[in-house]
């Protein structure tokens, strides 16, 4: 058991995440002040098996926590599930809900505060 409320949380496990995730409570990560991390193989929403593991694994995250910032990372391009456009891999970094206050943002994706991953490729510009 974590002895803070303040501690943070980076995971960036190549799309193993959904099933690592599994048997971690939400109880558990109310104790990470921070959680930031890389989710993997979006462009599988559309099995059922995945769709429920990635459900799983988001309700967990936000039980106590707030998405701050979204990014697209522009390694692995977009797929078009059933008409919509969806990342195949993003970057989120979340706050603890008893750390602010929060309001919905329709900010531009990327902002001006991100760079490409790979520099060599265009940013992915994303609209909600």
């Amino acid at each position: 058991v974590l002895e803070t409320n303040n501690a943070l949380l980076k995971f960036d496990i190549e799309g193993d995440e959904w099933f690592c995730f599994k048997d971690i409570s939400a109880d558990l990560l109310k104790h990470f002040r921070i959680i930031t991390c890389e989710l993997h193989g979006l462009n599988n929403l559309g099995n059922d098996n995945f769709l429920f593991a990635a459900w799983s694994v988001m309700n967990k995250l936000l039980d106590n926590h707030e998405v701050v910032h979204f990014h697209v990372n522009n390694c692995c391009g977009v797929s078009n599930l059933e008409g919509v456009m969806v990342p195949n891999t993003i970057e989120i970094t979340l706050l603890r809900k008893d750390r602010s206050t929060f309001s919905p943002s329709m900010d531009e994706i990327p902002s001006s505060l991100d760079y490409p991953n790979m520099i060599s490729r265009p940013d992915i510009q994303f609209v909600f």
